[in-house]
């Protein structure tokens, strides 16, 4: 199922975006039309689709970021079940992001790993607290806080060089 251009993230949304006019919509089991992803998909999507837009829009200009993201949630859906047989969806999916958002933008915290990079953004930047960092990233909370605490992070914090709006101005 391909995934409309995302509104907003700070927007109310009432229901997922109807299935495109242009074909007729997908057949179930027992001749039922499919209208909506599997329940598993459109929580993945819901728990995950703020923080992605966010980092997404953190680096690119907002309709494209807006497109990758949509292009990665398409990945994902059109691949879910073998996704979901993976060791972790999570982490598979952000890597999938960061992958498409790290094509087209020079990192500008060169002195960080990617994992590190991302640690700090989500935390530092867009304001997340490590737990949602560890959601986000797919990682265990110990490896986010580890991540957090390297040394070069803290660095980078007390450099003062952080990157998109001040440390804590963005809202969770």
């Amino acid at each position: 199922m391909r995934i409309a251009a995302l509104p907003s993230p700070f927007a109310p949304t009432a229901r997922p975006p109807a299935p495109p006019q242009d074909r007729p919509p997908a057949r179930g089991a027992g001749g039922l039309t499919a209208r909506r992803l599997p329940p598993d998909c459109e929580a993945f999507l819901a728990l995950h689709r703020v923080r992605y837009l966010r980092y997404a829009r953190l680096h690119l200009p907002g309709p494209v970021a807006d497109d990758t993201v949509a292009a990665v949630f398409d990945h994902l859906f059109m691949r879910w079940r073998r996704v979901l047989s993976g060791a972790n969806p999570a982490s598979y999916a952000w890597h999938l992001l960061t992958h498409r958002t790290r094509d087209r933008v020079t990192r500008r915290c060169a002195a960080l790993s990617p994992a590190q990079y991302d640690a700090y953004a989500l935390h530092h930047v867009l304001g997340y607290g490590p737990s949602d960092v560890a959601t986000a990233m797919g990682e265990a909370p110990a490896t986010v806080d580890s991540l957090l605490r390297s040394p070069p992070v803290l660095r980078v914090v007390a450099d003062g060089t952080a990157l998109g709006p001040a440390r804590g101005a963005a809202a969770r």
